[in-house]
């Protein structure tokens, strides 16, 4: 439901909150035709119980019923895509095919337990404001970066969030809902493997590319070597030609963010390419092509400062 519409005095102070909770929810409170209508931010989600407070006084309770053959949304990709993760790793993705509940925080739904110590473990930074795009498909949960750091205090006290060796079972739960209150329907798993810390930045120098031909469409392959954030590496990327201008076409990421594919819009020409990476490209430890993510700037290490980074090809 997009609007609540109700009845009552058009002049008083009304609040509408999620029954059992304490903060209001944000939106537009209007007059139309002597009734009060209220459209929040979020939609309120089918299934759910509601209260509506005037003057800080309950007035009236509503349910939003579950709409019929409601379809399940799907958590599609969860990245990194790999079985096998740095100790340091940064981030992770949640992507769904529908957009998702905001009443409730997301790791609410969310259980890590390590199979090797049979514990439930607090890997995941919890956020005030979730890390949402725009739609509500896609999540970034951070693993504590002060964890991560060597030599900060969250790191003394509580150690890394995920250790070299063992074994995390990471589950989303069954019901976790979309925008419109329908559950998963099931729980969802991944299981991940913590391998050795990763201290290395990405180096564009060892990248491997596969050329394509003249007058043809044939894709631009790149091989990265190594496992790189999918997130971003869909973001940072662009090919020019030997005046700086800009190629139409688009970019495939593979399965596991170890390479992507470039397919032209239009015919290559022969010439001079390049392919410009921004240097806040990173790889799952969140080390980028200029630096690494856990860098003392105590000691005076020298940091290149590039905006980006080049790799020139030629088609003939």
């Amino acid at each position: 439901a997009k609007s609540v519409f109700f009845s009552g005095e058009t002049d008083a102070n009304y609040q509408i909150k999620l029954k059992g909770k304490k903060n209001a929810i944000f939106g537009e409170l209007v007059v139309k035709n002597n009734e009060n209508i209220f459209t929040p931010i979020i939609p309120v989600s089918t299934g759910k119980s509601y209260e509506i407070y005037k003057n800080e006084i309950l007035y009236q309770e509503f349910s939003i019923p579950k709409l019929e053959n409601q379809i399940h949304p799907k958590l599609i990709t969860i990245y990194p895509n790999i079985d096998t993760v740095p100790e340091n790793l940064l981030k992770m993705y949640f992507v769904f095919d529908k957009p998702m509940q905001q009443s409730k925080r997301f790791l609410d739904f969310v259980s890590v337990t390590n199979n090797k110590t049979k514990t439930i473990e607090n890997i995941f930074l919890s956020l005030e404001n979730e890390l949402w795009n725009k739609e509500y498909t896609e999540l970034t949960l951070w693993l504590d970066p002060g964890r991560i750091k060597k030599d900060l205090i969250p790191n003394k006290e509580l150690g890394i969030p995920i250790k070299e060796g063992n074994t995390y079972e990471i589950t989303i739960l069954k019901n976790l809902s979309d925008a419109e209150g329908a559950e998963l329907g099931k729980d969802y798993k991944k299981t991940i493997v913590v391998g050795s810390r990763d201290v290395q930045s990405p180096a564009t120098s060892k990248w491997k590319l596969t050329i394509p031909q003249k007058n043809t469409k044939e894709a631009l392959g790149i091989s990265f070597g190594e496992t790189l954030d999918a997130m971003l590496a869909q973001e940072t990327l662009e090919v020019v030609n030997e005046k700086g201008e800009h190629i139409d076409g688009g970019f495939m990421l593979s399965k596991k963010a170890t390479s992507m594919l470039f397919v032209p819009k239009n015919l290559w020409n022969k010439g001079m390419y390049s392919i410009v990476i921004e240097s806040r490209l990173e790889d799952l430890a969140g080390n980028n092509l200029n630096r690494l993510f856990d860098t003392d700037l105590s000691k005076g290490e020298k940091i290149s400062s590039s905006k980006a980074k080049t790799l020139e090809f030629m088609v003939q």
